[in-house]
């Protein structure tokens, strides 16, 4: 549905508003978040042919659907988000079987030929501050650091820098820096605008 109609020379902009999260998507879905993001997976398998995963991110509302072949799907089964480590979990039932999942962000990131044993939850530190643990897993958490670094100098792997990228400050105008335009001054706005409105364009061809 278009919420709002601009144009701007021979250009017409039109402002798109699609409702992606519903009662009835609520009601066949997981819902979780942490301090960053609200994560929605749908259980069902009617919900799932349209998305896998829907990530909305707190700070901007940008929100992220993920429907590709890739993804997990996590249809008719039970799933939880560790406030502790971050991490996902997820369980299935088939009768025959019971599976118990764990999906780690830096896992599935992970260069190693073979999976990396300092992310197991055995030897992985909670993120969230304030948490105590053991002398026993801190020191393993060492030796697992020390053992990783040894390797990627063995490998000759090298660690790419993030840089962060400074937040851009609005500018502040001043009245100087904009121009007033009357459009249809004396025949009002035209097609059903407002004499007030600035979103009126007359097209001459």
């Amino acid at each position: 549905r278009a919420t709002w109609v601009g144009a701007s020379s021979d250009q017409t902009f039109l402002k798109i508003d699609e409702s992606l999260i519903n009662s009835f998507s609520l009601q066949q879905s997981s819902l979780m978040a942490n301090k960053n993001c609200i994560v929605l997976l749908p259980t069902q398998c009617e919900l799932s042919k349209s998305f896998k995963c829907l990530v909305i991110n707190k700070r901007d509302g940008n929100c992220s659907s993920f429907q590709g072949a890739d993804q997990v799907d996590f249809s008719q089964t039970a799933t939880c988000l560790d406030p502790l480590y971050n991490i996902l979990w997820s369980y299935s039932d088939s009768g025959d079987s019971t599976e118990v999942s764990c999906y780690h962000v830096v896992c599935c990131e992970t260069r190693l030929e073979v999976a990396a044993c300092i992310l197991s939850p055995q030897l992985s530190l909670p993120w969230t501050p304030g948490c105590q643990v053991t002398r026993c897993q801190a020191a393993l958490h060492l030796l697992g650091v020390l053992d990783t670094l040894t390797q990627a100098q063995e490998r000759r792997l090298t660690v790419r820098a993030h840089t962060d990228h400074a937040e851009t400050q609005d500018k502040i105008f001043i009245w100087d820096d904009f121009s007033i335009v009357n459009r249809f001054e004396s025949h009002g706005g035209g097609w059903g605008y407002s004499g007030h409105s600035i979103e009126a364009i007359r097209f001459m061809a």
